[in-house]
């Protein structure tokens, strides 16, 4: 089974990023609504483009996830951000 380092760094290739994976992380976050070149304030910012708001982003992160995930994919631990990295990958 893949890792979700695995995972993610697939994903963010498969879409045509570049470099390490926190430059591709923020490349991605670019693209999904971010304008902040620190990836702390890009996440936010990312998130609430998205119209989710929480003071701790690994919060926000998940209920974003949450909401966008199948009632088949598991919400315990990483489950939802392996299948949300595996879903865009190829």
């Amino acid at each position: 089974m893949p890792t979700l380092t695995d995972s993610k760094f697939t994903a963010l290739r498969g879409l045509g990023h570049t470099g390490a994976m926190p430059d591709m992380t923020l490349q991605w976050l670019k693209v999904n609504g971010a304008t902040s070149s620190s990836l702390t304030d890009a996440w936010a910012e990312m998130l609430a483009s998205k119209g989710v708001v929480d003071s701790q982003r690994s919060d926000a992160w998940y209920t974003y996830l949450d909401g966008l995930a199948p009632v088949t994919v598991g919400r315990q631990g990483n489950d939802l951000e392996l299948w949300y990295w595996a879903s865009l990958g190829p």
